[in-house]
Formats: C-alpha cells, structure tokens, sequence
C-alpha cells in the first residue's frame, strides 16, 4: 500500500512555479458593532483578490491583513479569514485519506483569535487562544489523524475568528496571516485488485 502526500497553499497564478501544488481559496470579512459573537464562519463570504493571494504563500512577513472595530458597550469588532481547500481528487477509491496537517502562519494583534474547523455537523473550536506575535515558523501546525469528520463536500474548511468586545471605548480586532498551508497524507489501497472487492477483475 503506497502512501503518497499533497501539499495545497494560496496561489492564484497558474505561471508560478508552485501552482501544481495549489488547490486553496481564501476570503475575508470584517464587521464592525457586530450584535453578537458568532459561532461559525460562515459569514465570512467574499473572496480576497488574486493580487492578495501570493501574500500568504510563504513565512516571509507579507501579510493579508484586516482589522474592524467596535465602539458600543457589549458589541463586537469581528474579522474572519476562511480558507477552503478542495480535496475531491483524493476523495476518491482507492485512495484512502489517513492524516491531515493544518498550518498557519500569523498572529493577533488586537482581539482574540481562534482557530475553527467546519465539520458535516457544524463549526468547532480547534485552538481557541492564538499568538499575539509573529515568531519564527509556523504559529499553527495541527495534525488530524481522525479524519471521518473532517471534510464537508469533499472539501476542508477551517479559518481565523478574531473577536473583541467594546466596553467603555473602541476596542480593535486585528487579524494578520502570513502563510497557509495543508498538508493531506493518503494511502492508496489494494482493496480494488481484490476481485471480491473489484468483481471486474473476474475473468
């Protein structure tokens, strides 16, 4: 049993070198005075510029960055950075999908971030308190070995929700990525060469 691994990144220009290794949209959305504090991202809808895509491809502190504020009691400043990896041409026999890696590059600035994974089920909370500074290497490295509720439509969907609520003042929440990366680990499988499993294989 062969086991093979790809790579999907930001990158929206097929005459860059890394482009074969693409596969990953991201987009952005900011709300200022927000009423509540949402438990998902799925209000984050509006995809970022190509011209902003190769900012987040490598550590190299270029960031994509948003910010929003909030200036009545009790309301929130929301930024959130989804990023939608598509995986359909591995999703499929006999490919067998055994370990997915999740990186993130970037930081907090004002706010809390989190990291939040959407599942068939709803979104869930992954790391709930993310770094304030950018240091060396990657701030995220998540590796999910259990992967049966990880994909939602043959794609995954994780992002960033920084938040911060306004008390007496105008609070900020700023949000920066520097690089993302996904890494899927998959095995293929010799089930389909068994002719109980393949009966096309019956002669």
């Amino acid at each position: 049993m062969k086991i093979l691994k790809k790579t999907l990144r930001l990158n929206a220009d097929p005459s860059k070198q890394y482009y074969p290794a693409s596969g990953m949209e991201m987009y952005a959305e900011t709300q200022n005075n927000a009423t509540s504090l949402p438990d998902n991202l799925d209000w984050v809808t509006t995809q970022i510029p190509d011209i902003d895509y190769d900012k987040a491809v490598w550590d190299d502190g270029n960031y994509i960055s948003h910010s929003a504020s909030a200036s009545t009691d009790f309301r929130y400043a929301l930024v959130g950075h989804k990023f939608v990896c598509d995986v359909s041409d591995i999703m499929k026999l006999p490919n067998i999908i055994s370990k997915v890696i999740i990186r993130w590059d970037g930081y907090v600035e004002d706010g809390t971030g989190k990291l939040m994974l959407k599942t068939p089920t709803g979104w869930t909370t992954l790391i709930s308190t993310l770094p304030t500074s950018d240091g060396s290497g990657w701030e995220v490295e998540l590796t999910r070995s259990v992967v049966v509720r990880t994909f939602v439509d043959k794609k995954l969907i994780f992002g960033i929700l920084c938040y911060n609520m306004a008390y007496g003042g105008t609070f900020y929440a700023k949000l920066h990525t520097d690089a993302v990366q996904v890494e899927v680990e998959y095995r293929v499988s010799d089930l389909l060469n068994s002719p109980i499993i393949n009966p096309t294989l019956v002669r």
